[in-house]
């Protein structure tokens, strides 16, 4: 079976923080909010062994493997971005992108971390330079 590569693009990058916020945050947050409920009869254990609804709540096993299959997807990008990343020779694109994608920084936040300024249109136009020349 032959893989085909697909190449790393900023598109591909934002799609990336998009689909790990989605899994991290709000579609775990969407499961919890969709809790599969239900009441059985039981009884005491000790006499006089008197009955009782007892309520059992879940999340829907489809709901739960769909959410495991999206975050292994997401697991499995961030691999390649990472080992993308990493065979970049441009030590300040490494840093840029690991800190934009990876950690989810604004721009502003980055040039921050980067040089001690939060000014991101000089990271916005690194990033842009890069992008051009792929």
């Amino acid at each position: 079976m032959s893989t085909v590569k697909t190449p790393m693009t900023r598109q591909r990058l934002k799609q990336y923080v998009i689909n790990k916020k989605d899994v991290d945050g709000r579609e775990y947050a969407r499961l919890q909010s969709e809790k599969v409920t239900d009441a059985v009869r039981g009884s005491s254990k000790e006499p006089p062994y008197l009955q009782h609804t007892i309520v059992i709540t879940g999340i829907d096993d489809g709901e739960r493997a769909k959410l495991d299959r999206k975050r292994r997807a997401v697991e499995r990008e961030e691999r390649r971005i990472i080992e993308f990343i990493d065979g970049l020779s441009d030590n300040l694109i490494k840093q840029i992108l690991k800190l934009r994608y990876l950690e989810g920084l604004t721009y502003d936040k980055v040039a921050k971390k980067l040089y001690g300024k939060d000014n991101g249109d000089a990271v916005r136009m690194s990033e842009n330079r890069f992008f051009e020349r792929l």
